[in-house]
């Protein structure tokens, strides 16, 4: 996965294809989502904090021909079935997330007196 800006699309693309990605986190949004990516797909073990971390487990898988011919012989079958090509259970999830946000908003507000607001 490049870096800072991470492949976003090209990620997806990269794993529907049976190509396993390893990628550098970063401070900034863009840099992020093939970290998201990855853990939603329940590969969080590919994500490198540091660029030394990053380097090491490219080496490491590399050097794991079983590994790398499993990843490739499952991983489109992995992101087909996830939630990220599925826009109902995503759409659901994100539902379930915003309703949450708005019940924990409605009962901080109840519990706070108007004058703290002037």
């Amino acid at each position: 996965d490049p870096f800072p800006f991470g492949g976003h699309i090209t990620t997806l693309e990269s794993i529907f294809m049976g190509v396993p990605i390893i990628t550098l986190i970063g401070d900034t949004p863009f840099s992020r989502v093939s970290g998201s990516f990855l853990n939603i797909l329940g590969l969080g073990e590919f994500i490198a904090q540091t660029p030394e971390e990053y380097i090491h487990l490219a080496i490491v898988l590399a050097k794991d021909p079983h590994r790398l011919y499993t990843l490739r012989t499952t991983l489109r079958e992995r992101l087909t079935s996830s939630i990220l090509c599925n826009p109902q259970a995503y759409m659901h999830h994100l539902e379930t997330l915003y309703q949450a946000i708005w019940t924990e908003w409605c009962q901080n507000k109840s519990s706070v007196s108007s004058g703290d607001f002037e």
